[in-house]
């Protein structure tokens, strides 16, 4: 099965981010995310589910999370807000 083969990949991403820089940032996630599951959790999840999980929970998790309603679009940079909008009207609403 494809996703058992992403299962190494995602459990390597994991453990090359467990460094210093981690270790520091575990620190202020709670204060920087407070009043967001990030404060306790990043995006990548935790290994210990990563390793477990069957195939029709990350599709059941998939369709309910990643839809386009629940998605963000953060715009960073020296831009108008019109060029922006318009950027993402152009490539993101399709």
């Amino acid at each position: 099965m494809i996703l058992n083969g992403e299962r190494p990949i995602i459990l390597e991403e994991s453990r090359l981010g467990k460094g210093a820089d981690d270790r520091m940032f575990r620190k202020i996630y709670p204060k920087l995310f407070k009043g967001s599951l990030y404060a306790n959790r990043l995006p990548i999840g935790i290994d210990s589910i990563i390793k477990t999980f069957k195939h029709d929970e990350i599709k059941r998790f998939y369709h309910d999370w990643y839809r386009p309603n629940l998605m963000a679009v953060i715009v960073v940079g020296d831009i108008t807000v019109d060029k922006a909008e318009e950027y993402i009207t152009k490539h993101l609403l399709v």
